[in-house]
């Protein structure tokens, strides 16, 4: 996905585009998340940056979908709900990425794409925790 190069660590970026997708989610709800998420896929694959067609709009459309139920519930879950919520959206959305993009690898080395998985969750959970520092997830 488009990500910083410059923040890449061997070969792992955040993804800054599921990030953005959940913050308007959150703001303005499924139907506008879900078709941001369709057109900023679609730029995505038509930019050359994914081998597979169509996989980035399916993944963006599914995080906008999902991610519009934060907005729905937010008033009745707690923080922990609220942000083991996200944080599942996330995970779910790089796994149905993961296993399109690196199939090659899971039948080959299991241990090496479970790895890549873990540590881009990880990385990109990272960038949002810093985001929501300055404009908390649940304050929007």
């Amino acid at each position: 996905m488009i990500s910083s190069d410059f923040l890449s660590l061997n070969g792992i970026r955040p993804d800054f585009c599921v990030i953005l997708i959940i913050y308007i989610a959150v703001d303005k709800g499924s139907l506008y998340a879900t078709l941001f998420g369709f057109l900023l896929g679609i730029f995505i694959d038509l930019s050359g940056s994914n081998s597979l067609f169509g996989l980035s709009s399916l993944v963006l459309i599914s995080t906008g979908y999902c991610s519009g139920f934060l907005k729905t519930y937010s008033y009745r879950l707690n923080d922990l709900y609220f942000m083991l919520s996200w944080i599942a959206i996330i995970s779910l959305q790089f796994l149905i990425f993961s296993l399109f993009m690196y199939q090659n690898i899971v039948i080959s080395n299991l241990q090496l794409f479970i790895e890549k998985y873990l540590f881009t969750v990880l990385y990109t959970l990272i960038f949002i925790v810093i985001i929501q520092r300055i404009k908390p997830l649940r304050g929007i």
